[in-house]
């Protein structure tokens, strides 16, 4: 990581229109980062709490598209709540979308 830092301030010295757009391109990989560590968190806890493989559930969020809705595009919401309540807000999301496509229980 140092010689990665190192590399980046040598860079931005010289070029301050790269030191913008690479720090741009560093602050969406972070965020995106911990949009996807998160989702495997809710996906595991709540997969734990069915009695399921994260697997099974991340393929029945996925047909439904939840992963991206619920998951990624609510992550500045569901993040600030406790586990147990991301279970079951991602339990509810994908019980009523379920029963709307009526699709697997």
């Amino acid at each position: 990581k140092m010689i990665f830092f190192t590399f980046y301030f040598v860079l931005c010295s010289f070029n301050r229109t790269f030191a913008l757009v690479f720090t741009k391109i560093w602050t969406i990989m972070d965020a995106t980062t911990r949009k996807t560590q998160f989702a495997t968190l809710a996906i595991g806890a709540t997969a734990k709490h069915m009695g399921i493989t994260a697997t099974e559930l991340h393929n029945r969020l996925k047909r439904y598209g939840l992963v991206r809705k619920l998951l990624f595009d609510c992550y500045d919401t569901l993040h600030a709540e406790s586990i147990d309540g991301v279970v079951w807000n991602v339990e509810q999301a994908l019980d009523n979308w379920q029963k709307k496509e009526g699709g697997q229980q």
